[in-house]
């Protein structure tokens, strides 16, 4: 069977509007796509106005390629503007190509005892982090989809078709800072929080998970033209499963990740793969705006 791919153009843009004037910001930007199993990074561009002083690149602990940058004059605006092309190939669905699905429990047992690069690279994912505590609701809630003996792909896919089902998707209903607490409290929330409550729940079993970050491509209705700028960053789940590495899972839209979704970064929540952040001195307040664009090329 030939592969299929899709290649893509991304323009992520962020502006900052300030209401006095900024005499220095140091940001850091997560905006470069990873190069994958099935994801090439073809090109990547970072332009910052007004020019910044100072700027650099570096790879962090989790393998994500990152840019900064320093502005250290006066200014009233910042606009930041990351223009990708990638190409992203189709992934077989383990379920549908006779793999044999192990325990879960058997999973979760097995990571405590992995040695080396193997404890940096997988271990570590299980363990609570600052967006997804241990929550003892969660992990009960959780288990419903991974009954004893229940295979960790079967229970995985559970679990993301009970969060779709279960949470209200609403735009505007939770902030950055919102704690996994409330949203599964509320019932609605954003990629973001779908994701949150995946990973705690899922590690909350012992099993090792990871946030990933990207953007999805979106095909408007039959008869409309696609709108530009219309897109918005995304957020799914990869689990870790012995024998096919990394299985991702969006709970957004109940789907196992294709060639429509792009991997910008990894991490184990949002915070560690904020698109743009850093810290500015000056006077005032500030306005943001984002603007995304994702067409296929």
């Amino acid at each position: 069977m030939p592969e299929e791919f899709f290649r893509y153009r991304i323009v992520h843009e962020t502006s900052y509007l300030y209401s006095g004037r900024i005499d220095l910001c140091h940001s850091l930007c997560c905006l470069c796509p990873r190069d994958t199993p099935f994801q090439s990074r073809i090109s990547h561009v970072i332009n910052v106005e007004p020019r910044p002083e100072v700027t650099g690149e570096h790879t962090d602990f989790f393998g994500n390629h990152l840019n900064n940058f320093s502005v250290q004059h006066s200014h009233e605006n910042l606009l930041v503007r990351s223009t990708s092309e990638v190409r992203v190939s189709t992934r077989p669905r383990p379920w549908e190509s006779g793999f044999t699905d192990p325990a879960w429990e058997g999973v979760a047992a097995s990571i405590p005892n992995l040695r080396g690069d193997d404890t940096r690279a997988i271990g570590g994912f299980r363990l609570a982090s600052a967006a997804t505590p241990w929550n003892a609701k969660i992990r009960e809630y959780s288990l419903q989809s991974f009954t004893t003996g229940n295979g960790i792909l079967a229970g995985c896919r559970s679990l993301m078709e009970r969060v779709h089902r279960d949470f209200r998707y609403a735009p505007g209903s939770t902030a950055v800072h919102t704690r996994i607490e409330e949203v599964f409290a509320g019932r609605q929330g954003v990629c973001q929080d779908f994701a949150h409550l995946l990973l705690a729940g899922l590690r909350g079993l012992g099993l090792a998970a990871r946030y990933v970050s990207g953007y999805l491509e979106t095909v408007p209705p039959p008869g409309k033209q696609r709108l530009q700028g219309a897109d918005a960053s995304h957020a799914w789940v990869e689990v870790y499963v012995p024998g096919l590495e990394w299985v991702p899972f969006d709970p957004t839209n109940n789907v196992s990740p294709g060639p429509r979704h792009i991997v910008a970064a990894i991490g184990r929540d949002y915070f560690d793969v904020q698109p743009l952040r850093g810290i500015f001195l000056g006077s005032g307040s500030q306005s943001l705006g984002v603007r995304v664009d994702v067409a296929r090329i």
